[in-house]
């Protein structure tokens, strides 16, 4: 039976009703497929617009809270200050306290205690009852910026749900904070946690290692650990230069 007899069978004013009833069964389970190929395709565009739409929106919320935090630390803001900087076994502490654009704190090494003071960009440090100009501090205290360890996070995604644990690489720390880094390191191995307490940022911790160790060749360990107080009710302070 050729094709043509075969249309007449099916279809045919002589149709065959037995030949009849394969063909539309046939063309039943072709329809039944194509709508079930439909809905599904429909459903995982749907299933990944939304997670893509959730996706975009925890990104959103998460810069938005962190543009809030950086609010609550830049200049505007008044705060109190420990931070200690952990290099192999080294141990530097810093206490201090923040209002608008001055700083004073206290820099402790080897239970030796120097003051010190920064009033718009310039470093100044306590002689005789008077601060002085200075130079700027070695070591690492310069990580220890926050409106710069804000900007390092504020595209970044926790690397855990509902927490503020980030994962950074070193080149991003390297161009934050303007360092050179011949070798650059993309991954991310560097790692900053943050605690919140009654919406205002109330630790800082940064596992550096990584990111010391790219730059300076050479295997070392850099925790800086920042624990802020007294967010927007420390009080005013007098810095007398000379």
């Amino acid at each position: 039976m050729n094709f043509k007899d075969f249309l007449k069978k099916a279809f045919g004013k002589e149709k065959d009703e037995r030949v009849h009833a394969i063909v539309m069964l046939g063309v039943y389970a072709i329809f039944i497929l194509i709508v079930i190929l439909v809905i599904r395709t429909g459903n995982t565009t749907d299933v990944e617009n939304k997670n893509n739409k959730q996706e975009t929106n925890i990104k959103e919320d998460i810069n938005e809270e962190t543009k809030d935090k950086k609010k609550n630390i830049e200049s505007d803001i008044n705060y109190s200050y420990s931070y200690k900087v952990e290099f192999d076994d080294e141990v530097e502490t810093y206490l201090g306290k923040k209002l608008d654009d001055k700083e004073k704190f206290s820099y402790i090494k080897n239970d030796k205690t120097v003051e010190y003071a920064i009033y718009k960009d310039n470093y100044l440090i306590l002689e005789d009852g008077i601060y002085h100009i200075t130079d700027k501090l070695d070591g690492y205290f310069k990580y220890c910026d926050m409106e710069k360890v804000l900007t390092l996070i504020e595209e970044e995604t926790p690397n855990v749900e509902n927490s503020y644990v980030y994962d950074i690489s070193s080149s991003k720390i390297a161009s934050i904070f303007e360092d050179e880094l011949t070798d650059f390191d993309n991954e991310k191995n560097n790692k900053i946690e943050m605690t919140i307490e009654d919406n205002n940022l109330k630790t800082v911790t940064m596992d550096l290692s990584n990111y010391i160790s790219n730059i300076l060749k050479k295997n070392h360990k850099l925790i800086i650990t920042m624990e802020f107080a007294n967010v927007g009710t420390t009080e005013d302070f007098d810095i007398k230069m000379n």
